[in-house]
């Protein structure tokens, strides 16, 4: 199976380069944000490289992030961010698909708007990977450990390993380590904490409703500018906190990229989808950016400008004069002239913003002065061998007067630009003035690799390989029946016969697949077909106007030859008269200009170690703020995890003294309960006491005058002792019954 998939991959690999120099790729991605040390790999002979905000991203380019660094990149609608060590290789991204491979390390992923006709795959050395729905994943690969885990916090993916595919949801993620695909639960972590207050930074307000999602790099526009309708252009977009004098294409630096060639590498934060589409037009003393009508294909160029210079055009400086080179930004009548290879159909897309016709505000001026306009206010010149060095062009832009743009002949990019050889030349000798390489050295462990294989990736879940092959056993030697060689050869012959049948099985699916896929493609090519016969016939009507306008043109030329004979004599004699003067005049400006050189070169020498001085002081200060930004950071992580604690002791005591003031309340209630049944005891207890105490006071009193009377009546009858006892029997009856003695 692996010969089969890599003689696969060679076939595919061969073709490449064909299908890259005929039509380059219209959807490009962006290096959107770095933090720390971040390098890439463009070019196999330039090697890994550091990487510059709004670098183009495109096939076979890689991403490499140092410790404590972190990146993330922007296709269309789509984020990928790099934890620190992470590789993420870039294996093909077009307009439909965009497929990378995630060497070692953590990439997440937020798929904000998503198309169902195209994909999002991503491979490890362990799964497949393919992300189904608008949401936010994660992929963690750990080479060490020899694992991958993919994990959904919403959305639909599906992963593939060894072991079979598994379909996740939101809140899901699964392990593969080996053969053993586990599911689990999905844990959040500090980087993905990070990601998501980078996703709350990508808001979309206006920008959407002016420009297409697929335009990489609309997420910036409404953070750094604002829109504005104007007459003729509909909708364009002005940058903020602009100098007076800015100009596009100024801040930034040129880079070699594959396949292009010469492409333009913006400073500025937003500097990406103004620069790599649309025009831009000088309108009231400001610069502005058309981006065309919303309902077209975005299609991604290197750099809209046009070129000035040629192979006599140079400048003067200190002891002589150098080679230049300059170029503007495009307005939106001008075409855009590709200076790498091509088809019509790549140049016909690009060029479907131009209006080849004068703007309404030009009327009633010098009929060709809006063909300069641009030119004219955004004109950049920097010396070829700062250009090769990929200079500032900041620092490197030479002041040049409006005449001499003027005289400046508007060439073809392929007799200005530097060759690819030339580039190469001095990057060897001199080295770079804006590359350097990578924190960890390419090839040892825990950096990145010292060359990506860019033709290593997983195949992603529904992409299955088509089925090796599977090669008959050769029948074995006579063994004896019943031995250990005879009933391992049948075990063998079993294994052989289910690899057969399953791969059989797989090919089965995979000629399904390839069909369902050949069928889109076709409808595809005959969209696509359509689409360019329309483009064929309002190219049509556009070269026939064409045509008539230079007939007229032709006819006016004629008469104006005539004319310009005429005035080419006068102006001849005119000349004769100024070029004595000129003569004087130069012989004057020369000596002039040498002391003015001189003086210069002095100024130049003192300006370039105040420079020198400035950056390293630059990044020093850099350095210490983003210090400061990561130990504030840390503290302000401390500070929110103490402050949590504390709000969550304070919440535990307060609940706690709350039941206890409730326990309390409880015992007063039954204390006071328990002291009123004791007072309502203790009074009845005195009523019955008192009641008692009378009862037994009146028996005394009656006792006492009962032995009153029987004394009394002793004592009077003096009666003898032999007769008390009967006569007392009968008193004590009397006694009993005192009420019949009484009756009686």
């Amino acid at each position: 199976m692996k010969t089969v998939a890599s003689l696969i991959l060679a076939f595919a690999a061969a073709f490449a380069p064909a299908a890259f120099s005929q039509e380059p790729p219209e959807r490009v991605g962006r290096l959107a944000y770095t933090q720390g040390d971040v390098a890439i790999y463009q070019d196999p002979e330039q090697g890994w490289e550091k990487a510059f905000v709004n670098t183009p991203l495109t096939t076979e380019n890689s991403l490499w992030t140092d410790p404590d660094a972190r990146a993330e990149m922007r296709v269309s609608g789509i984020a990928l961010r790099l934890d620190e060590t992470t590789q993420l290789d870039i294996s093909n991204l077009d307009y439909d698909d965009l497929e990378a491979f995630v060497a070692q390390g953590s990439v997440a992923v937020r798929v904000r708007h998503f198309h169902a006709d195209r994909r999002v795959d991503l491979g490890t050395p362990h799964a497949g990977v393919r992300l189904l729905a608008v949401g936010r994943y994660r992929v963690d690969v750990d080479p060490d450990r020899n694992q991958t885990v993919l994990t959904v916090f919403s959305g639909t993916a599906a992963l593939r390993g060894p072991g079979g595919e598994v379909t996740l949801r939101a809140g899901e993620a699964a392990r593969i380590r080996g053969d053993d695909l586990v599911r689990e639960r999905a844990r959040t972590t500090e980087f993905d904490r990070w990601t998501l207050a980078r996703d709350d930074k990508w808001i979309e307000r206006n920008s959407v409703r002016y420009v297409s999602t697929d335009m990489t790099g609309y997420e910036d526009l409404d953070a750094y500018g604002e829109w504005r309708q104007v007459e003729e252009y509909g909708y364009v977009w002005y940058p903020r906190n602009v100098s007076s004098d800015w100009a596009p294409y100024r801040h930034g630096h040129w880079a070699w990229v594959r396949p292009w060639g010469w492409t333009w590498v913006a400073e500025e934060p937003w500097g990406y989808a103004p620069y790599h589409y649309g025009r831009w037009i000088y309108l009231d003393n400001r610069w502005a950016w058309y981006p065309g009508p919303r309902n077209t294909r975005p299609v991604w160029a290197p750099a809209l400008v046009a070129w000035v210079g040629g192979a006599n055009f140079s400048v003067g400086i200190s002891g002589g004069s150098a080679p230049a080179l300059g170029w503007y930004p495009l307005a939106p009548w001008e075409r855009y002239e590709p200076w790498y290879r091509v088809n019509p159909t790549y140049v016909n897309r690009i060029n479907v913003v131009v209006r080849d016709r004068a703007p309404r505000r030009f009327q009633g001026r010098d009929r060709d002065e809006w063909r300069y306009w641009n030119r004219d206010r955004g004109a950049t010149v920097v010396r070829r061998d700062q250009f090769l060095d990929r200079r500032p062009v900041r620092q490197a832009m030479l002041p040049v007067a409006p005449e001499m743009i003027r005289r400046a002949p508007v060439a073809q990019p392929t007799n200005v630009l530097p060759p690819a050889q030339e580039f190469r030349r001095p990057r060897r000798d001199s080295g770079s003035q804006v590359a350097e390489a990578p924190f960890r050295r390419p090839g040892e462990r825990g950096g990145p690799n010292a060359r990506p294989n860019f033709e290593r990736r997983q195949q992603a879940p529904g992409a299955r390989p088509s089925a090796p092959q599977v090669a008959q056993p050769s029948q074995p030697a006579q063994q004896a029946p019943g031995s250990p060689a005879m009933r391992q050869d049948a075990r063998a012959q079993e294994r052989a016969a289910r690899d057969a049948q399953q791969a059989q099985q797989r090919a089965a699916r995979e000629q399904e697949r390839a069909g369902r896929e050949q069928a889109q493609a076709q409808e595809r090519a005959a969209r696509e077909q359509q689409r360019g016969q329309a483009q064929q016939q309002q190219q049509a009507g556009q070269q026939q106007q064409a045509q008539e306008r230079a007939a007229r043109e032709q006819q006016r030329g004629q008469a104006q030859q005539q004319q310009a004979e005429q005035q080419q004599r006068q102006q001849q004699q005119a000349q004769e008269r100024a070029a004595r003067e000129q003569a004087q005049a130069q012989q004057r400006a020369a000596r002039e200009q040498q002391q003015a050189q001189e003086r210069a070169a002095r100024e130049q020498q003192r300006g370039q170690a105040q420079q020198q001085q400035a950056e390293q002081q630059q990044r020093q200060q850099q350095q210490a703020q983003e210090r400061a930004a990561r130990e504030q950071a840390q503290a302000q992580q401390r500070a929110a995890r103490e402050q949590q604690q504390a709000q969550e002791r304070a919440a535990r005591e307060q609940q706690r003294a709350q039941s206890q003031q409730q326990q309390a309340q409880r015992q007063q209630q039954q204390q006071q309960q328990a002291q009123e049944r004791a007072t309502r005891e203790q009074a009845q207890a005195q009523q019955r006491g008192q009641a008692q105490q009378q009862q037994a006071q009146q028996q005394a009193e009656r006792a006492q005058q009962q032995a009153q009377e029987r004394a009394a009546r002793e004592q009077q009858r003096g009666e003898p002792r032999a007769e008390r006892p009967e006569r007392e029997r009968g008193r004590d009856k009397d006694d009993e019954n005192p009420g019949k003695g009484k009756g009686r």
